[in-house]
């Protein structure tokens, strides 16, 4: 009984893992891919960019800046069950990033699709979607709903009637998850966008109605002038952190 008893509480000790990612022109060139953790565990990130870049996990309230040249170490948090895509934003990035940005999530939609089966949808649920033009960058969408409950905290957790989050696709290009009303997307390329958004559940599976997933789409023109400076960046998806409850 002991030895079971020590077994345990080494099954339930924190895990260390060290996770390196390298970008170079605006692509990754060594990246992560998926991170599978649980709740209060260790995970490093080894950054080593050739561009200026900020770090952060969607969902996940860090961002953490990244220099040139210089490699930095960055603790991810794994306070929070769920699934969080982790974006670095290149500052200044040029067109390779942008390709890059592109390649990257189209890869990492093509896992997705794997995370969880469609679920019934209740019949009063509904989503509209609002895309405004940001003052700085990109465009800023707006997610109504009826009859769905937001649960960011339910992510990855088991499926429960009426509640999740979004996924967010520009162009037919998997680009965020959203957790609330309110999405910015930044580095966006100048002309028409198309923007689709579906509601899903905690296990990440579409809703669905009489075989049709509950979504809503829209475009937006973005100008010449949101596709630069300022807080606007590349957004290269360099992993998925799936963190479970310890």
């Amino acid at each position: 009984m002991i030895a079971a008893a020590l077994l345990a509480a080494c099954a339930n000790e924190p895990a260390e893992q060290v996770v390196e990612i390298v970008v170079q022109n605006g692509a990754i060139v060594g990246g992560a891919g998926s991170i599978s953790a649980r709740q209060g565990d260790a995970v490093t990130l080894l950054i080593d960019s050739d561009a200026d870049a900020t770090l952060h996990a969607h969902g996940l309230p860090d961002v953490v800046a990244v220099r040139a040249g210089e490699p930095a170490r960055i603790e991810l948090d794994t306070t929070y069950v769920g699934q969080f895509d982790v974006e670095l934003h290149l500052i200044s990035a040029g067109p390779a990033a942008m390709a890059g940005d592109r390649d990257s999530g189209a890869a990492m939609e093509a896992g997705a699709m794997s995370h969880g089966g469609a679920v019934p949808a209740p019949s009063e649920m509904s989503v509209a979607i609002t895309l405004t033009p940001d003052s700085v960058d990109g465009l800023n969408l707006q997610i109504s709903t009826t009859g769905f409950k937001w649960s960011p905290e339910g992510a990855g957790r088991e499926h429960v009637a009426g509640e999740g989050h979004a996924h967010v696709y520009v162009d037919g290009v998997k680009r965020a998850r959203a957790y609330g009303p309110w999405l910015h997307l930044s580095a966006l390329e100048p002309g028409t966008r198309h923007v689709r958004v579906t509601l899903n559940g905690n296990a990440h599976g579409e809703y669905v109605r009489e075989g049709q997933p509950v979504a809503a789409e829209a475009s937006a023109e973005v100008p010449e002038s949101s596709s630069g400076g300022g807080h606007g960046a590349a957004a290269l998806i360099v992993a998925e952190l799936s963190v479970a409850p310890s």
